[in-house]
């Protein structure tokens, strides 16, 4: 009805889609866009003028927002220029002992690349425990 506020828990939604892709419903979240879920990563994972996110350009433009917005420090490591490919060699050499985010946007925003499964695996296995690897496929 109408003169209700919705489930601030988002339960019956997270059930939902945690039957359709075989996941506990307490593993989803459910957010108010993508900036907010960007933002809460930072707030969550990092510690202000201590902690460190890669940002791999082009790419999304929040993620230096809500860095600066929560003063972490960004690190660049460019995607390939002619093929647009995460050069997963430049990004662990970028990546410090500070460094709690890598974001990767698949498909790239605004390239429209895919990244393969194995490149992403091959990240993941070589980043160290301490960093998240996110993969943002919003876009």
């Amino acid at each position: 009805s109408l003169n209700r506020y919705p489930d601030p828990y988002q339960k019956e939604l997270k059930e939902l889609v945690g039957k359709m892709r075989g996941v506990n419903h307490e593993h989803i979240f459910v957010g108010v866009g993508s900036d907010e879920a960007i933002d809460l990563l930072f707030r969550v994972f990092c510690e202000p003028r201590r902690s460190e996110c890669l940002i791999m350009p082009p790419t999304y433009g929040m993620y230096k927002v809500c860095a600066a917005a929560n003063d972490i420090q960004i690190l660049s490591a460019p995607l390939e220029p002619e093929t647009f490919d995460i050069d997963v060699t430049k990004v662990l050499k970028t990546v410090t002992s500070a460094t709690r985010l890598v974001f990767v946007t698949s498909p790239g925003n605004p390239t429209s690349r895919l990244v393969s499964r194995d490149r992403l695996l091959e990240l993941l296995l070589k980043l160290p425990r301490t960093t998240l690897l996110i993969v943002d496929e919003a876009y």
